[in-house]
């Protein structure tokens, strides 16, 4: 999950499918993950969101074919639950730390 540069609308939602590591002199680095986007513009077609605020995207609606990296550091990882009734449609569920 990355949330939008203007931060307006719902955060983007992708799976990622590659990881790519740049490697620069004195140890610098960095993480790229090369991601397959789901189309969180369209409401009801791309996505939807429940009263409770729960998002569920289309999996088979993409976006943003051109622009597939995203820095590591921008992400949180999200899993996703498949819906029983529609199976093209996945629940979003948010990672959330752990206090001990």
């Amino acid at each position: 999950m990355v949330q939008r540069e203007d931060g307006v609308g719902i955060p983007c939602y992708g799976v990622i499918e590659d990881i790519i590591e740049l490697r620069y002199t004195e140890g610098l680095r960095v993480v790229l993950f090369e991601s397959e986007w789901y189309d969180t513009t369209r409401e009801g077609l791309g996505y939807r969101r429940d009263g409770h605020g729960v998002v569920t995207p289309n999996r088979t609606c993409k976006r943003h074919a051109d622009e597939p990296y995203v820095m590591a550091c921008q992400t949180l990882q999200v899993y996703y639950v498949q819906c029983v009734r529609n199976r093209d449609w996945y629940t979003v569920i948010e990672k959330t730390e752990k206090f001990l």
